[in-house]
């Protein structure tokens, strides 16, 4: 039997991730990288929404994250446009419990 709120987060998780894939690419590229490249940074997302977390401070977290990733500086201002398309779903993490 399935788990409703599960399949909630999966949903979320997955949408943040397309998110993601599509728009933030800290190592510069997307071409030939998996689906699930940043799956575990839409995890960490999700939760960051589900506990009210900003566009601000996301776009903060994937500056600090894409900057590690990429070994490149990554500023909070050029991350800002997908932390606000990712804070879309703050909505719908909201309503999973974590």
């Amino acid at each position: 039997m399935s788990n409703p709120r599960n399949e909630k987060f999966r949903a979320v998780v997955a949408a943040v991730n397309e998110v993601l894939y599509n728009e933030w690419a800290p190592i510069g590229f997307i071409d030939g990288l998996p689906k699930n490249e940043y799956e575990s940074y839409a995890i960490r997302i999700v939760s960051m929404l589900a506990a009210g977390t900003d566009a601000n401070k996301l776009a903060a977290y994937l500056a600090e994250t894409g900057s590690a990733i990429s070994g490149h500086a990554a500023t909070q201002s050029s991350s800002l446009p997908v932390a606000q398309r990712s804070a879309c779903f703050a909505k719908e993490a909201g309503e999973i419990a974590l």
